[in-house]
């Protein structure tokens, strides 16, 4: 048996390379809109003094624009993740009854996503009917019961995602976990008519700039970095470029990013793959 045993499983691995055709197309958009760059980043900014509160300040000027489209890419993606396992749940039946179930079996063959289940419950839930005993226990291992609360469980998050594409559109945005990098090299020679605040503590000179860190989805005229300063001239400036990178957010709540799509097609992938030696041979 093994990968290749189990003919129906051609309608799961069809499912999942057309879920990562769609994650790949959603990937080369994010790259487009960031102007053929990764990762998602501000694309300009201008450089602000604020007098009253002595900041130098990095304020976007232009950031990537979500597709109209992203958001069905994200479904389409999701959609077919979700039906690769339900196909393997559709021949784990088959193979047990030894035929086709009929259209009252059908309703209630999907692959199990129960993790808001117990132990117990899951055990006696009416999807695990017409599947073989081995297949009901791995896929009872597949909830992670023994989870901790800090852990994030894909299969609950395939669902999740499922279930708000079913119900509602998925509009992805722009930037979470932002982050600004602002290199001043040389030191001496991008400060411009102001400097780091410090004193000498100890007989050793103490800089004690304070930053100010983006917000966490960027819009235009949105302050996306600062440093304070001590103006020593006319025109406080720090002549560099900040660098604000950040994530794509699925679901528009910043819960999950644009990477747990790839983890996701991961995990149905090595689904599959363990799953598959219960199948019988294509003439079984």
């Amino acid at each position: 048996m093994g990968l290749g045993a189990g003919s129906g499983l051609a309608g799961s691995w069809a499912k999942l390379t057309r879920a990562q055709d769609h994650v790949e197309e959603l990937r080369r958009a994010i790259v487009e809109a960031c102007d053929g760059e990764a990762p998602p980043h501000v694309l300009s900014m201008r450089r602000e003094f604020d007098p009253e509160n002595s900041l130098v300040l990095w304020i976007a000027e232009r950031v990537p624009e979500i597709g109209e489209d992203w958001g069905l890419m994200v479904g389409d993606a999701i959609h077919n993740m979700r039906c690769a396992l339900d196909h393997l749940w559709w021949q784990l039946a088959i193979d047990h009854l030894g035929r086709k179930p009929t259209e009252e079996e059908a309703r209630d063959i999907m692959f199990p996503i129960l993790t808001y289940l117990s132990p117990e419950k899951f055990r006696r839930h009416r999807y695990l009917k017409h599947v073989g005993v081995e297949a009901a226990e791995r896929a009872e291992r597949f909830q992670r019961y023994d989870a901790g609360e800090d852990q994030v469980l894909l299969l609950t998050v395939l669902a999740t995602l499922s279930n708000r594409d079913k119900h509602r559109e998925i509009h992805p945005a722009f930037f979470v976990n932002t982050k600004a990098v602002i290199t001043m090299e040389p030191f001496e020679e991008v400060f411009v008519d102001c400097e780091l605040p410090n004193e000498v503590r100890g007989g050793m000179r103490h800089f004690e700039g304070k930053i100010i860190h983006p917000p966490q989805r960027p819009a235009v005229d949105d302050v996306v970095a600062g440093i304070s300063v001590t103006p020593t001239g006319p025109s406080p400036d720090i002549k560099v470029d900040a660098q604000v990178t950040g994530e794509i957010a699925l679901a528009g709540e910043g819960d999950w990013t644009f990477g747990i799509l790839t983890e996701i097609g991961q995990f149905v992938s090595g689904t599959l793959n363990w799953f598959a030696p219960l199948l019988g041979p294509p003439d079984a």
